[in-house]
Order: C-alpha cells, then structure tokens, then sequence
C-alpha cells in the first residue's frame, strides 16, 4: 500500500456498528479505502468525489455511497457540509448487499430518512438500534432504486 494511502477503520463505525456525524470540509480528503461502508449525504456545499476512479459531482442534497472495496479522494469545491453515517455490513439487510458491490451516487435522496436517522444517534429510546437499522436499510433501498432505474446519478465530465 502507498503511504498517501490509508484506511478508514472500522471504529469509525462506533461501538454499535453505526456512527453519524455532522462535518464541515474546507479541505480536499486524500485518496483512502474504507473498511467500512460510508454515507455522505450533502447538506451544503459542493465537491467531486473519485470512487475508484470515476467521478461524481457532490451537491446539496446528493448522496454518495462507498463500500469497504472502494478507494476515494475527494475534492472540494467550496466548503462542503455533510452528514456522514459510517457502518459495518451487520446493518445491511442481506438482499441488498448483492447491489451494494461498487460505490456511487445519487441525486433526489428522501431526506426525510436521513433526517430521522440523524434524529435517532445517540438516543436511549427503546428498540433504538432496531429502528437505526430500519431507517438505514429504507434510505440503501431507496438509492438502490435510484441507481437502477438508471436515475442521474451526477456523475462529473
């Protein structure tokens, strides 16, 4: 592995598997593999992100996907604010996993469920994690859709 190569742990996904937090970029992110699968849903912002390779344009309200086999660098245009859910494959329902093979992305997320999931880290509510994992297996059907309905999926020229 090159040195201006690293990884992304899977303790980033928490103790729980599952970890969300806010984030504001004013910086380029070095090229990185992930252990982990990552969604970054754009609050604010814009940037281009390289998932092996290809590149997708990241704009307010798009949201991108990145698997544990996926090698990424981002690059920001102007300061980008996300919402960033890190988790391992135990969250993921196992008849999605087959479409979840490669990262990408997709524009016309239903932000509700990603706000919900927001809403739901860190709360001591009964069936909490049941619902965590609910609520992220809805918003991967929903992208999974998007993607293979052949939606645009802002990929960069």
């Amino acid at each position: 592995m090159s040195n201006s190569l690293f990884e992304v742990p899977k303790s980033d996904a928490g103790d729980n598997g599952i970890a969300i937090q806010k984030r504001v970029l004013n910086y380029s992110f070095p090229t990185h593999l992930h252990s982990i699968f990552e969604l970054e849903y754009i609050l604010d912002g814009e940037a281009v992100t390289y998932i092996d390779n290809k590149p997708f344009l990241l704009t307010k309200g798009s949201l991108k996907l990145c698997t544990p086999l996926d090698v990424e660098f981002l690059e920001v245009q102007s300061n980008v604010t996300l919402l960033n859910i890190n988790f391992t494959e135990k969250f993921i329902s196992p008849e999605l996993l087959s479409d979840l093979a490669t990262g990408f992305v997709v524009t016309n997320v239903d932000d509700r469920l990603v706000t919900l999931l927001n809403d739901e880290v860190d709360q001591d509510k009964p069936y909490s994690p049941l619902y965590q994992k609910s609520l992220l297996n809805l918003i991967l059907l929903d992208i999974i859709r998007k993607k293979n309905l052949n939606l645009p999926q802002n990929e960069a020229n």
